[in-house]
């Protein structure tokens, strides 16, 4: 199978070389708008402005070009979106205009649409009615507590896949459920996507506390009581 990861942040970075020790030469590709990007991480083996210290595997390929990187995926690919929460209408409108054929695209990002409040799927809904032309396209989120260094240095880690399509969490599950990382499939979409929002008010919280010396009761404490 096929990999292509659309945003060399330090997730798509990370996720590219959890595919990649996985994978055979050339399956998996991180695409970046950036040339220099690009160039810079190729010839370094890191990725210095957004994952620095962790050297990827030789056998990630890059692409700059959006349409070549879409399109070298089948029906039986995957497409990770990997940019921020923002970024993801604009992208995903771009993937459902170049796409010839169904794939399986799930995203990383959390939280909320800023102008609209939307989760994720409900974006990915709104776009895919605009622009899919009639191409039936399987939907869904990878999301879970982890950071991206230590994915990215292959420690462990577990994720969920959710989506309403068992087929498309079987393939995500053969792109990165490999070494220390686990992926845990659930048709609980909107739970999922949830999850992933609210724990990041909670780790703002947390830092927060820290920040202000209150040591870790005070964070078990609050994320407990606001957990019940």
């Amino acid at each position: 199978m096929k990999v292509t990861l659309i945003g060399a942040g330090a997730w798509g970075t990370a996720m590219a070389a959890q595919a990649a020790r996985h994978l055979k030469d050339g399956n998996v590709s991180l695409w970046s708008r950036s040339k220099d990007q690009l160039a810079e991480i190729e010839q370094s083996g890191e990725n210095r402005s957004y994952l620095p210290g962790i050297q990827l595997p030789k056998n990630i390929a890059f692409e700059s070009n959006f349409s070549a990187a879409i399109k070298r995926l089948s029906t039986e690919d995957l497409l990770v979106i990997a940019t921020p929460m923002a970024g993801l209408s604009q992208t995903i409108a771009q993937v459902l205009k170049i796409a010839e054929h169904p794939l399986n695209i799930i995203w990383l990002c959390k939280g909320l649409e800023p102008t609209t409040a939307l989760l994720p799927h409900q974006v990915v809904e709104r776009e895919d009615k605009l622009h899919s032309h009639g191409i039936q396209h399987s939907y869904g989120a990878l999301s879970g507590p982890s950071f991206a260094s230590e994915v990215g240095a292959g420690m462990p880690c577990a994720l969920t896949v959710a989506s309403t399509s068992g087929d498309l969490c079987t393939v995500a599950q053969a792109a990165f459920h490999h070494g220390n990382m686990r992926i845990y499939s659930s048709d609980d979409l909107v739970g999922v996507e949830l999850g992933g929002a609210v724990k990041k008010c909670f780790s703002y919280c947390c830092w927060y506390w820290g920040w202000l010396k209150f040591g870790f009761k005070c964070s078990s404490c609050r994320t407990n009581t606001w957990s019940c």
